[in-house]
């Protein structure tokens, strides 16, 4: 049976040119260490992510002396906290500390890679079976869905472009979907309900309570909406179809009509006013207001 902890200095040293190998071995260093400070901020470089904790401050240099030669590192410096590489520890045997790191995290990452290969097919599949409840924050172009089982626990996290909501949702075994409601949440609520799903309207109030302190992003907002439908006091807004949101239109249509109507009117009374002219208040007496006009013009 294969070792899986491979003679790594002896490979290498097999391979012949020197600066050949020390610029492999300072580009896997630099790589780990890299891998270890995005677990330690909690995100990726350039990524918007609620789980970050701190950010990254620059690099200071450090030489490691190995057989292969000097390795000049990089060490990745944070504004809060520290980090500094296990293998470089005081008390470590530079070297042979190194070579276990490497070892142990190219094993890791190909058993990881085989695990992901054996189960990616079935990941899926399993989700549909359990999912019990879909917490979806809506926008204009990527949507935000959350899965829960019964127990509240998370079985799916996943951005959705605005062309991918249908499928996805069809492709899905009968949940119930919440969705805040919000602008064009009645027509994504009609969308989904036409795939088979129990949808619902949450009220954003209701939600804001869910939201935790500090992290406000689409992921966190989606979680937010599963805890609030979850909760026995929460009501939720009728799902209005295409002719309720055709009269509603109207309504508002006449409603802003109205509203910039007053505004001009009342814009033209305050210009009267700087040359002498009053009339009582009231949208109706805007003709004695454009009489009074006229006369002094004539006048003039």
């Amino acid at each position: 049976m294969t070792d899986d902890r491979l003679p790594l200095v002896e490979l290498l040293a097999k391979a012949g040119d020197g600066d050949f190998l020390r610029s492999i071995a300072e580009a896997v260093v630099q790589l780990l260490m890299e891998a270890e400070v995005e677990g330690v901020i909690g995100t990726g470089r350039h990524e918007r992510n609620g789980d970050r904790v701190t950010y990254r401050n620059g690099y200071r240099d450090r030489a490691l002396d190995t057989r292969l030669g000097s390795l000049q590192l990089r060490i990745p410096k944070l504004r809060q906290g520290s980090y500094f590489p296990p293998f470089l520890e005081p008390r470590e045997l530079t070297e042979k500390a190194l070579v276990a790191v490497i070892q142990m995290e190219w094993t890791a990452s190909m058993r990881h890679q085989c695990a992901m290969m054996g189960s990616e097919d079935h990941s899926e599949e399993t989700a549909q079976m359990t999912i019990i409840t879909i917490g979806l924050d809506i926008a204009k172009s990527v949507f935000q869905a959350h899965g829960t089982d019964a127990s509240g626990k998370c079985l799916l996290k996943r951005k959705l472009g605005r062309s991918e909501v249908a499928a996805f949702f069809g492709k899905l075994e009968r949940c119930q979907v919440v969705i805040e409601a919000c602008g064009t949440s009645h027509h994504w609520a009609r969308i989904i309900r036409e795939a088979g799903h129990d949808v619902k309207l949450i009220p954003p109030e209701m939600v804001k309570p869910f939201v935790k302190r500090g992290k406000k992003n689409d992921a966190v907002d989606a979680a937010a909406i599963c805890l609030a439908a979850a909760h026995p006091d929460t009501r939720f807004v009728p799902i209005k179809n295409e002719e309720q949101q055709s009269l509603l239109s109207l309504h508002s249509t006449r409603s802003l009509l109205v509203k910039q109507l007053t505004m001009l009117v009342n814009a033209l009374r305050a210009l009267a006013a700087e040359f002498g002219l009053i009339v009582p208040v009231g949208n109706s007496r805007l003709p004695e207001l454009m009489a009074k006009n006229r006369r002094i013009a004539r006048a003039a």
